[in-house]
């Protein structure tokens, strides 16, 4: 094999590279970073990183590469476990550019394909799809964020395996760049043997030759990525693309792939079905597959403790999960008619189950809605496993091993032996149908002892999966973390032949090197995230980070999941969504600071403090998406603040953000002189400041909210917290909220600042700038005034979210004493107190509007990410005659004062365009558009010309009677 004379950061590779690409190319410290790392826990920099254009621009990498002795890595999404797409070579991301998309086909035997470029997302590929009654049936639980070709060059699977098989089974032929700089196709229908003719020559001599010993070695399982598929040589079925499938890399570099596609399912049912513990459940499944179900999936009694404790499963595990189970399997039946009887299926199960003693077992699930809620459990199996707390923290390196159905009962129980020789906890799911387990063993990697547990274990599970006939390599394929282990699983004859293929296709090993062939030892620390001498820096904080071991923990939190990658509805991470970089996701941050705050970006705390870091965060919006939707909860939007606040001591805060966040304390005076102001609103002023002339600003009212406008002799059962922007912009909302309260029988008082002092402020304007000082002194004025009320039970009410829920989220971390505390845990948005009331009995009387009435309404990025949104759709749903409709949404865009920026403001409108904006644009003219936020009112207006309203109005108009307030 050749080695690389570049080091990393090479100008004059990245020079010449530059000049033959039409895409981009960056060799820049800060990149390498980025790319360093993926869902693995290792890292590796590379030597640069290239995003190409077009399939020209890779055979020119290819042929740069050949000439210059430069190993070449194709990566996708960066999601892979095992470290496949990290490596000292040239990165090419596909996943930016790369991304076409051919039209439908017919087979030959009468079946459906299409042809697509590597860089093409699962789901987003699916739902261009859907309106054919089509998909690509392989469903990893990273749709919504893994590319085509990443899954090909990880051979992938899913949950519907069983039916579907694996990305082997489903690419029939690939469009490939090889080393030597040949572009051609290969597989079926493909002129491999013309276009190849000593290659496949050499190759069915391999098999002839090796044939028996693939046949003894090979694991007669369901699941088996280990090394190259050398089965797909086989004279029945050879195809040369499948021998490909799964190389990761290492053997060609995919430019396009020809799928197949199957029929969409019209209809689907699932059986929860319950056991007292993981054994019992694992020793039914060899049966359960008898019945022809699609899937066959675990969760087990730490996933089902850890999901109960977070909001967002806590209510659809006590739908449709009875008791205290230790293991549950969610089997699922499916079929492509409409007429299929799906109930007798589920009947079939529960018949199956009583007979083998679990009679009363199984909660049936045949509503897709609901379905859909059950399967966020079982796919949010690694963001509830990775939400376990402490310096142990689950590591995948045996996740992957696939046995037998018969032993898999035995599998578990000697792997929980082993787990508990070694003291470590272990958490188990996924798929039990074909006997794949996601198992991970909590480890403290920076701790030499757990280390040095991770080849114990490894070792002791291989010989278990040995004895069973299974294989270590299921699902994730080799990478780092499992080629080492192939003579051991395989012998050393089908080693020497994977040399042999690797050989074949690439004699001067250039396409990622140390893969399933050569590979370094899999407990080499210098490979690791927290490699030997790995430290960071102690740097004065001003929130607290205790929780997570100081601010280097919390960003240590992201394992490069890639969760916000993804493209599918939802609200993380609306500026990737924007410039598909990765300087610009949640996962490209938190590893831009780490490296930074251990000295890995420039000396000292230079990366910390540089352009790129600013650059990196700039586009950060704070919408807190991240901590609800990350996996591991990384809370960018605090971390931010940190950082910001940083920036502010070392450089001083910037004119505009000073002007800005000083609203709370200067809006009593300017709005002495509303109507000046808003004469003045869109003048020079506002362009002086850096603000988008084609922003129209807010305007000043003109008869603001007073707090003695609610008032209450006695002791109130609630508090109306009116904010600086409803206050002084917006108080018809906070007038409507009073009325609806008193509508719903609540008695209120507005809440007033002592001594009639200046009105209350959460403190996120000076947030928003970075100002932390003075958000704490508002903060706290804030706490002082309403602890009291707080502490006797009084619900403190708000209508704007990102006030109401800065009260709930930063105010403790500004102000941590249990006066504070008290006050978070008695906030609640409007809507939120209603709905709950109405849960208790305690019913607004809400009226007909004239008709039926279409609502359409944009949930705030606060109100989601704290699990709010949906008690807005619920009081609104509860309208006589409303048709309420949720619109799938990520961020607005205008993110308080983000959007006004003149240098945000094309981003910002992007933001709103990926699915805001459409949406509203398709509601009828007489439907009403419901935004909590002002600054999404603000945002809505502008990009699309629509009025949208608060909740508040829409309530108080259905409690009527009586005017707009």
């Amino acid at each position: 094999m050749t080695a690389s004379t570049h080091s990393p950061g090479d100008s004059a590779l990245a020079r010449k590279l530059a000049r033959a690409l039409a895409g981009e190319v960056r060799f820049d410290a800060f990149t390498r970073g980025l790319y360093s790392t993926d869902a693995s826990h290792y890292q590796i920099e590379p030597l640069g990183v290239v995003f190409p254009r077009s399939t020209t621009d890779v055979e020119a990498v290819m042929e740069i590469a050949r000439t210059e002795g430069v190993p070449v890595l194709p990566r996708g999404g960066g999601t892979s476990q095992c470290g496949q797409t990290i490596g000292r070579a040239v990165v090419v991301d596909t996943s930016r550019w790369l991304t076409g998309v051919g039209e439908v086909g017919r087979t030959e035997s009468g079946g459906h394909e299409v042809e697509v470029e590597p860089g093409v997302v699962l789901d987003q590929l699916n739902a261009r799809l859907k309106s054919s009654g089509l998909w690509f049936p392989v469903d990893p639980s990273t749709s919504s964020r893994a590319t085509l070709g990443g899954m090909a060059g990880n051979n992938s699977a899913g949950t519907r395996s069983l039916r579907y098989g694996m990305m082997v089974d489903n690419v029939s032929a690939l469009e490939v760049v090889l080393a030597d700089g040949r572009r051609l196709w290969l597989g079926n229908g493909a002129l491999s043997a013309h276009s190849f003719p000593a290659e496949v020559h050499a190759l069915r001599a391999l098999f002839a030759q090796e044939a028996d010993e693939i046949a003894r070695r090979t694991p007669r399982v369901l699941r088996n990525v280990a090394g190259y598929a050398l089965d797909r040589l086989h004279p029945d079925r050879e195809n040369i693309a499948q021998l490909l499938v799964g190389s990761e890399g290492t053997l060609a570099f995919f430019t396009r792939l020809r799928l197949a596609l199957a029929p969409l399912p019209t209809r689907r049912v699932v059986g929860v079905c319950h056991f007292p513990g993981l054994l019992e459940a694992l020793d039914t499944v060899q049966h359960m597959v008898a019945l022809g179900p699609t899937a066959v999936e675990l969760v087990d009694r730490t996933v089902l403790q850890l999901a109960s404790e977070r909001p967002d499963y806590r209510e659809v595990l006590r739908r449709f999960v009875r008791g205290a189970p230790g293991a549950l399997l969610l089997v699922e039946f499916a079929a492509e008619s409409s007429t299929a009887d799906l109930g007798r299926r589920l009947d079939d199960l529960a018949a199956l189950l009583g007979d083998l003693g679990y009679p009363d077992a199984v909660v049936r699930v045949e509503d897709g809605g609901a379905q859909a809620e059950l399967w966020s459990v079982r796919q949010g199996g690694l963001s509830i496993v990775m939400s376990m707390a402490g310096p142990r923290r689950p590591v995948s390196f045996i996740e992957d091993c696939a046995v037998p159905l018969e032993h898999l009962a035995e599998y578990a129980r000697r792997v929980d032996e082993i787990f508990a020789r070694h003291g470590v906890d272990g958490t188990w799911y996924a798929h039990a149908s074909v006997g794949c387990l996601h198992v991970r063993p909590a480890l403290n990697l920076k701790d030499p002892e757990d280390v040095a547990r991770v080849r114990t274990i490894a070792d002791a599970v291989h010989v278990v999966v040995r004895d069973l006939g299974g294989t270590h390599s299921g699902e994730h394929g080799d990478g780092i973390v499992r080629s080492e282990f192939l003579k051991t699983m395989l012998g050393d004859r089908l080693v020497r032949a994977y040399d042999e293929v690797k050989r074949t296709f690439d004699p001067h090993g250039l396409l990622n090197p140390g893969k399933i062939v050569d590979p370094p030892r899999m407990d080499d620390r210098s490979l690791f995230r927290f490699h030997p001498g790995y430290a960071g820096r102690a740097l004065p904080v001003v929130l607290d980070w205790s929780a997570t071991g100081g601010l280097l923990g919390a960003v240590e939190r992201c394992d490069n999941n890639g969760t916000c990658r993804k493209s599918n509805p939802g609200v993380m991470c609306p500026s990737f969504r924007v410039t598909q970089d990765e300087w610009h996701s949640t996962r490209g941050r938190a590893n831009a600071l780490r490296l930074a705050l251990t000295g890995q970006l420039g000396n000292g705390t230079d990366g910390l403090d540089s352009p790129e870091m600013a650059e990196a965060l700039s586009l950060c919006v704070s919408c807190k998406a991240c901590k609800r939707e990350c996996p591991t909860s990384v809370d960018m939007a605090r971390i931010k603040l940190e950082w910001q606040h940083r920036q502010n001591q070392l450089h001083g805060v910037p004119l505009r953000e000073q002007a800005l966040a000083a609203l709370p304390r200067v809006a009593p005076l300017v709005s002495r002189v509303a109507s000046l102001a808003n004469l003045g609103a869109n003048g020079p002023f506002g362009g002086a400041l850096g603000l988008a002339r084609k922003r129209t600003l807010p305007r000043w009212a003109k008869r603001p909210w007073r707090d003695d406008e609610l008032t209450l002799a006695g002791s109130p059962e609630a508090v109306l917290f009116v904010d600086t922007f409803t206050r002084w912009l917006e108080p018809e909302n906070a007038r409507a909220a009073a009325r609806v309260l008193a509508a719903g029988g609540w008695s209120a008082m507005s809440a007033a600042a002592p001594k009639r002092g200046r009105p209350l402020c959460c403190g996120r304007t000076y947030l928003s700038a970075g100002m932390l000082d003075e958000a704490r002194a508002e903060a706290r004025r804030t706490v002082e005034a309403l602890a009291p009320l707080a502490e006797r039970g009084v619900a403190i009410v708000g209508v704007e979210p990102s006030c109401l829920y800065t009260l709930k989220d930063e105010v403790p971390d500004l102000v941590p004493t249990p006066a504070a505390r008290a006050v978070a845990s008695r906030a609640v948005l409007l809507e939120e107190l209603l709905d709950r009331a109405w849960g208790e009995g305690r019913e607004l009387p809400l009226a007909s509007q004239g008709g039926p009435t279409a609502i359409h309404v944009h949930g705030h990025c606060h109100q989601k990410a704290a699990g709010g949104a949906a008690a807005t759709l619920r009081m609104l749903g509860r309208i006589p005659g409303a048709k309420v409709t949720a619109i799938e949404s990520s961020c607005c865009g205008m993110a308080g004062s983000f959007g006004y920026h003149r240098e945000h403001y094309d981003v910002s409108i992007a933001m709103g365009e990926l699915s805001l904006f459409p949406a509203v644009r398709s509601a009828a003219e007489n439907a009403t558009i419901v935004a909590d936020g002002t600054s999404c009112r603000a945002q809505i207006m502008d990009g699309t010309g629509r009025r949208a309203v608060h909740a508040a109005m829409v309530l108080h108009g259905a409690v009527g009677p009586g005017g707009r307030p």
